[in-house]
């Protein structure tokens, strides 16, 4: 889904779906908030910036799509078939938890040009808080 930022640049994808979104948003951030979100009220959404183009996700537990703004706005729906909301749901936030903690110092220096040492603590501590709600919720549904 994630893969290893790089020079405030990640690219993000889902399916046949893929873009570049720079550091302008929070990308692991906006998609812990919009998992957890999805969860715990059925509905998640965030926004990618490319820095020419944005990209808006929307989740629920029907489906998944993509508003491209690009020349012109196109939706993607990006729904598999036989969409299973909670399995879907819990395949889509197990590897999001695994793509942040596999380099999470890389996620922790997201914003490159942020250097303070207590932000970045901070920053560390809200992502692994984040990363630990989501496991939780991903719990309650598999039981």
């Amino acid at each position: 889904m994630l893969e290893v930022p790089k020079h405030g640049w990640a690219t993000f994808t889902y399916r046949d779906f893929s873009c570049t979104p720079s550091y302008l948003t929070d990308v692991p951030m906006d998609l812990l908030d919009c998992l957890i979100s999805l969860y715990e009220t059925g509905f998640g959404g965030c926004l990618f910036d490319t820095e020419g183009s944005e990209y808006e996700l929307f989740l629920s537990q029907e489906s998944v799509l993509v508003v491209c703004h690009e020349d012109k706005r196109k939706i993607l729906d990006l729904t598999p078939e036989n969409y299973l909301g909670n399995r879907e749901k819990n395949r889509m936030a197990k590897e999001l938890i695994f793509d942040i903690e596999s380099n999470l110092n890389d996620w922790v220096y997201w914003d490159y040009m942020d250097n303070n040492a207590e932000e970045t603590a901070v920053r560390r501590e809200t992502l692994r808080t984040k990363i630990e709600k989501l496991r939780k919720l991903i719990k309650q549904t598999e039981k």
